[in-house]
């Protein structure tokens, strides 16, 4: 069986192995450079390092150009990597206009702790009553969970956390945009990178065949803390109208208060601002 919890971290926008060390991930990442890119994050990157190239040459001549053509560098050096950082692996999976730039502190903390502090800080909002803006975590700002709160990262067993797998692939696969095709040469690829074998065989079985609503209610049963997780893990790849129809139906499944749903909407934006 795969470790969902590193899958979780992967589609959150990180690489095999980043949820244990980011920084000997990254190492890591960089020496398994020899992969090749998909044709898919090839476009993607080649749309992002045309854009850097264009605002080098508006800043040529400040600081400001040399940093920009070390991140065009990046991107041309490794698009797979640099798609999946902006925008979370199951973007490019899934055929997605691009995902959500999940970065800072999310990214530092790795999904499943990401995903429990985000909901932990929205619940506690609600609960005390305050306004959406207030209160709310910034990129860099977002820790953890407390142990013992049942959003923190060791409360979750394997299914749990590949439940939030589950509800982040049934959302992105909403709008019904998948190319079987390119989605078996990235996922061999990711392969090749360090990625389970098992963990891309069931990433692949999942989006040809998404859970539903329903499924993933079944799956949470009555843990509150569990149902607030997988509403943010899902939010974190909604922004289609049909994949935000998708999460107000989950958010009803799960009989979340709309009050409640606000918090988590606030949360998961101040995180995870949209593309668009």
């Amino acid at each position: 069986m795969f470790d969902a919890k590193e899958l979780l971290n992967v589609l959150t926008g990180g690489v095999p192995g980043s949820g244990r060390d980011p920084a000997a991930a990254a190492a890591d990442a960089l020496e398994r450079g020899k992969q090749a890119a998909s044709e898919a994050a090839n476009s993607a990157a080649a749309a992002v390092s045309g854009a850097l190239g264009q605002a080098k040459d508006r800043l040529e001549g400040t600081e400001a150009a040399g940093y920009v053509g070390k991140a065009k560098d990046v991107v041309d050096q490794n698009p797979l990597g640099a798609v999946a950082a902006l925008g979370g692996l199951a973007a490019v999976l899934l055929g997605t206009r691009g995902g959500r730039a999940v970065t800072g502190g999310a990214v530092k903390l790795g999904g499943l702790a990401a995903i429990g502090g985000i909901a932990y800080k929205a619940f506690q909002n609600y609960q005390a009553g305050r306004p959406l803006t207030e209160g709310v975590p910034g990129l860099e700002q977002l820790t953890s969970a407390p142990e013992g709160s049942g959003f923190a990262e060791t409360a979750h067993s394997n299914d749990s956390a590949l439940l939030l797998v589950r509800a982040m692939i049934a959302t992105a696969a909403a709008d019904g945009v998948v190319d079987p095709a390119q989605r078996a040469r990235i996922l061999g690829e990711l392969k090749e990178g360090g990625l389970n074998p098992q963990a891309a065989e069931f990433l692949d079985a999942e989006i040809a065949r998404p859970s539903t609503v329903a499924d993933i209610a079944l799956g949470v049963g009555s843990s509150k803390e569990l149902a607030l997780q997988a509403y943010t893990a899902a939010h974190l790849v909604a922004e289609s109208a049909p994949e935000k129809a998708f999460l107000n139906s989950l958010a009803e499944a799960l009989a979340l208060d709309p009050k409640l749903v606000g918090q988590l909407d606030a949360a998961v934006l101040a995180i995870a601002p949209t593309s668009h």
